[in-house]
């Protein structure tokens, strides 16, 4: 906490970290961004240290500690079979997949998979039906290394499909 008087932020600690007082016009538009990091109270200074871990709107921390880039894509497959979601991307690179949005206007089953391998199970749909699968920052499946993600129908019908995915090597 600053020194009574000293103008600036407060932090406060509970299960997460909120700073509140005088913020900018700028930190007042700023998007949330989950960090993680490492905070020590500087005893009897009023003062906190942090770990500045650079991380930008659009960016998370994989398990190893790189910081990856968001990405988001999205088709209307029509067609029964494969149809690409994502392309490869290249020699050592997965598509991790951290969210999902599925929804298809016939009955259908879906299925995401690594070029023609199965990496999840069958989705099946009702007419106008479809599911969403929330923000996993571990991911919720992921192709192998340079193959593409690829949705596959049961059977032609539109079905839009998007997802939020990151480069895990």
């Amino acid at each position: 906490m600053p020194n009574p008087g000293t103008p600036g932020a407060q932090a406060v600690w509970s299960d997460n970290l909120t700073v509140t007082g005088p913020l900018t016009d700028t930190e007042l538009r700023a998007t949330a961004v989950p960090i993680s990091g490492t905070v020590t109270a500087n005893a009897g200074t009023g003062t906190f240290a942090t770990t500045d871990l650079g991380l930008r709107v659009g960016q998370i921390i994989d398990e190893g500690g790189t910081t990856r880039t968001i990405n988001r894509a999205f088709v209307t497959a029509t067609l029964s079979g494969d149809t690409e979601v994502v392309a490869a991307q290249g020699a050592g690179v997965r598509i991790r997949v951290l969210a999902v949005t599925v929804v298809a206007t016939l009955a259908v089953s879906v299925i995401f998979r690594s070029a023609t391998t199965a990496i999840t199970g069958t989705f099946p749909l009702a007419a106008n039906g479809g599911f969403v699968m929330s923000n996993n920052d571990h991911g919720w499946f992921q192709t192998t290394a340079n193959q593409a993600l690829n949705v596959n129908l049961s059977l032609g019908t539109s079905t839009g499909v998007q997802v939020v995915w990151i480069q895990a090597t």
